[in-house]
């Protein structure tokens, strides 16, 4: 990673966090003035279930990604099938976590707090493949322009993800383990963190918008790259905008999941 590549992302790691600091107290002082306001109820994203420390457990998830951007090196190692299976795990492992605490410690219903039986089998198939197209779309639109004339207007060379080599470079193995984290593992355990948590967290101490936002900006920050950063926080408020509209967490877990298929395969294509 670019030393200017590794300030850029802290910058807007301190940028996000002083944002939603100040926001939690203002959007509260906002609430207790005008009672009759219920920006944290609109939408089909269950909220009321989310309290203090649901908000603390995403802080942290949030303070993890500044760490990992801050402690990543200038030359990182060629990813390798261990480290890409231990990433996945180690992420996983997180939205176990996080799922153990609603599910075990606090008693919550899963299938309604995330709202998985809202949409079944090939209607839900169908509605998260029509978000998907939309957020793609723009996704790529949006990638397209940043390399095009952002970045290169800004004189920055920016490299490829690490991963992204690999997938071109590297052998089968390599290759149908990053597939599976990228098609399976990531959507699954990125969703229940970011969306899942993390959204209706901010979201019942602020409103949809914001949360929307902020959600977007902590995954666009935690994949560690400048490159990808700008289509990541578009992808990440589709994902957003998306289950709250339908309700159901499976949505953008599905729309993650072609998302990355696409990409995965796109790459491959390119060699």
């Amino acid at each position: 990673m670019l030393e200017q590549e590794r300030q850029i992302l802290q910058e807007l790691f301190a940028v996000s966090a002083i944002a939603v600091v100040i926001a939690c107290p203002v959007f509260a002082m906002i609430r207790r003035q005008y009672p009759d306001l219920s920006w944290n109820t609109h939408g089909n994203v269950w909220t009321s279930p989310f309290g203090v420390v649901e908000a603390v457990l995403a802080g942290l998830i949030f303070v993890l990604a500044s760490a990992l951007v801050a402690s990543t090196p200038a030359e990182v190692p060629a990813p390798t099938v261990a480290s890409v299976v231990a990433g996945s795990l180690i992420f996983a492992a997180i939205a176990g976590i996080v799922v153990g605490f609603l599910g075990w410690i606090r008693g919550l219903n899963l299938v309604e707090l995330f709202g998985l039986s809202r949409l079944k089998g090939w209607s839900l198939i169908g509605i998260s493949f029509a978000w998907f197209i939309p957020a793609a779309l723009a996704g790529f639109a949006v990638k397209f322009a940043f390399d095009q004339f952002v970045w290169q207007a800004a004189g920055m060379n920016l490299e490829d993800q690490e991963i992204v080599v690999a997938l071109r470079e590297g052998g089968m193995a390599l290759k149908f383990s990053i597939f599976l984290t990228a098609v399976v593992m990531a959507p699954i355990a990125e969703e229940i963190l970011f969306r899942g948590l993390m959204y209706a967290s901010v979201k019942r101490y602020t409103e949809r918008y914001f949360a929307a936002v902020f959600s977007a900006l902590a995954f666009g920050l935690i994949h560690a790259n400048l490159g990808s950063f700008v289509p990541l926080v578009v992808l990440g408020m589709f994902f957003a905008l998306a289950y709250e509209i339908t309700g159901c967490l499976a949505v953008p877990i599905l729309m993650h999941a072609f998302f990355n298929g696409i990409s995965v395969l796109m790459i491959l294509n390119d060699r």
